[in-house]
């Protein structure tokens, strides 16, 4: 046999091996250097961050920090305005507390009144929710006008729909971006540094808005803020429940067993553990949490089995996010509290409606001032980091408020961009126009 003959049955023999579909001979043989040679380094017991340069991967008129339901609206409201908007986020698929922590309902999506549901969440949502039907068992069905519609989504389907429409709008996501540092001009933030797995990139953009959550770029960049402790929940879903009788149900309600949240697959029940209030900045006190959520998820399927007609219920998903309901909020050009929200009065500045959480009748209006940062330029926020009081937390803090606010949000990123202005100076008209464009209300 010639020795061209050996090469390609050597060549046929590893063509067929699984391993080498997954594996790139040339990239993994290239020599990389690691980090840039200056390091932290440690003297006396203290340890020191070195000057060095960072690589800038990304340049944009709108950044969005964090990937939650609040900056996916933000980023899909910028882009489809036209603004070259890029979404970064730490982990590697959107949604936030809605799909990766579980939450699955969407509350807050309107309000009641003469016996008719008032849908205040529109624009973006409406587009959400027509997607997640089309796909099929994504979303719980409407109701009738009598019903307030409180669609619960699955959560893998959201992820995709979430994906799907926001890169047809023209954004782009990069995952896997934890942001870690603001880049500052004076009071202006130009951007944010982002640490990697490939090592710390940095992306300038002319307007930062802070969906995190936690308010990163908000405390980053210096911005006036407030901290608070709320109770930090975790949610799972139990499998198996097509397979119990109507007399296993019972059986498991008088064992105590709550019966847990529809949604749209049919043999799946989702459940939720409230934990205590915690400081969701202590990552000592946040990982015993996590562990002590995870276990009690586990027990709780098993606790299903020892009922008779319940041997089915199996755990099927855990959250990989854990429900934080409250960090940091901006102090803000203006803040509201719920009897300012239930005055309901129109100051001319309203750039979202959020619905009623079943204790306030109408929601509130969000005036523009709640998203705007007071003492640093080129700053938004949206979700439950806009300013407001103590007991509007609760209220700024659920998905539908998330929506309109991230909608509202990055509207505002895009004018302000394209004005070339700080947002406080972007004219609230304008911003008004573009929303009402969009499809979003604004009370008329």
């Amino acid at each position: 046999m010639m020795d061209s003959e050996r090469v390609d049955e050597n060549a046929a023999e590893e063509a067929d091996d699984p391993v080498n579909i997954f594996w790139d001979k040339n990239l993994s043989e290239t020599p990389k250097t690691s980090f840039p040679t200056k390091k932290a380094s440690i003297k006396d017991g203290r340890v020191f961050m070195p000057r060095r340069e960072t690589t800038i991967i990304r340049e944009c008129d709108v950044l969005v920090v964090g990937g939650g339901i609040a900056g996916w609206a933000a980023a899909t409201a910028a882009a489809r305005a036209g603004a070259k908007t890029i979404l970064a986020e730490r982990d590697d698929s959107l949604g936030g507390l809605w799909s990766n922590g579980g939450v699955l309902v969407l509350l807050g999506t309107g309000y009641m009144a003469d016996g008719r549901y008032h849908q205040t969440t529109r624009g973006l949502t409406d587009d959400l929710i027509a997607r997640l039907e089309k796909m099929g068992h994504a979303v719980t069905p409407r109701g009738g006008d009598d019903h307030m519609y409180y669609p619960v989504a699955d959560p893998e389907a959201l992820k995709v729909a979430l994906e799907s429409l926001l890169t047809e709008s023209g954004a782009e996501v990069l995952y896997r971006c934890q942001a870690s540092d603001a880049i500052m001009d004076r009071k202006a933030i130009r951007g944010m540094i982002f640490e990697t797995r490939g090592g710390r990139a940095a992306i300038l953009a002319k307007q930062v808005v802070d969906a995190s959550g936690e308010g990163v770029a908000v405390y980053a960049s210096g911005a006036s803020y407030r901290q608070y402790r709320h109770g930090v929940g975790f949610t799972y879903r139990i499998g198996g429940f097509d397979r119990f009788t109507p007399e296993a149900w019972e059986a498991a309600k008088a064992a105590g067993l709550w019966s847990g949240g529809g949604e749209p697959v049919s043999d799946n029940r989702w459940y939720a553990c409230f934990g205590d209030p915690t400081d969701p900045f202590d990552v000592a006190a946040m990982s015993r949490l996590a562990m002590k959520h995870r276990a009690e998820a586990w027990k709780s399927a098993a606790d299903f089995r020892k009922v008779a007609g319940c041997e089915s219920a199996h755990l099927i998903w855990a959250a990989t996010q854990m429900g934080i309901r409250g960090a940091r909020t901006l102090c803000g050009v203006k803040s509201i509290s719920r009897a300012w929200a239930k005055s309901n009065v129109d100051e001319g500045d309203t750039v979202a409606w959020m619905g009623a959480d079943g204790r306030s009748r109408r929601g509130s209006r969000v005036p523009y001032g709640c998203l705007v940062a007071k003492d640093v330029d080129n700053l938004l926020v949206a979700g439950r980091v806009a300013s407001c009081e103590t007991d509007m937390i609760d209220l700024f803090r659920l998905i539908a408020p998330c929506l309109v606010t991230g909608q509202a949000a990055g509207a505002a990123a895009s004018v302000a961009a394209d004005m070339g202005v700080s947002p406080r100076k972007a004219p609230i008209k304008k911003i008004q126009a573009l929303l009402l464009k969009q499809g979003a209300y604004l009370g008329r």
